[in-house]
């Protein structure tokens, strides 16, 4: 009998202190400096002490949460390809004007080219004359053109990259639609 009321006496002693740590994280720094972060309360002579309490979450709350941080993960990637796609979007119109901008430039200089070909070839010593001439019209005209097509080739590339985005959120969206519509559809349990 004895026995039994210093296990119930030993237990009673026990429990409020088991129960007053449950749940309770400390922080304290030794005379090291070394910070510690444990369950146990620190010693006497520890510095910069601190107590966090933990309350537990229900599985409820857990998968609220869980929940929230998918959607703030979705919503985040959503915003991204749509920026992604405004961008390139952007970049494909200027790189279009600069394009269209490039092949005037590249006209105009075959232009300059042709009418110079035209005013110098009446006579064979003016068309030894201005052969440089001619050469570099020719020249210039030529590198105009083909920074016009590469500007031109430079804009299909963003369209297409911005035409993969967008194609990427409208599946995105879809999916978002067609698990909407599932969980609409489950009966609610009872």
């Amino acid at each position: 009998m004895n026995a039994i009321r210093l296990c119930a006496m030993i237990l009673l002693c026990i429990l409020p202190a088991i129960g007053s740590d449950a749940g309770k994280v400390y922080t304290w720094t030794d005379e090291k400096g070394v910070t510690h972060i444990t369950e146990t309360p620190p010693p006497a002579n520890a510095r910069n002490r601190d107590v966090i309490e933990y309350v537990p979450k229900s599985k409820e709350q857990e998968t609220a949460i869980r929940e929230e941080q998918q959607q703030s993960r979705d919503r985040s990637q959503k915003q991204q390809i749509v920026d992604e796609a405004k961008d390139a979007r952007r970049k494909a119109g200027e790189a279009r004007a600069k394009a269209t901008e490039l092949k005037t430039l590249s006209d105009q200089l075959f232009e300059q080219s042709e009418a110079f070909k035209t005013k110098t070839s009446n006579t064979v010593r003016r068309w030894q004359v201005n052969k440089a001439t001619r050469l570099k019209l020719e020249k210039e005209a030529a590198e105009a053109q083909k920074r016009a097509l590469a500007a031109n080739q430079e804009a299909n590339r963003l369209e297409m990259r911005a035409k993969e985005a967008e194609k990427r959120l409208k599946e995105m969206l879809a999916e978002e639609e067609s698990i909407a519509a599932e969980k609409s559809a489950e009966p609610v349990p009872q």
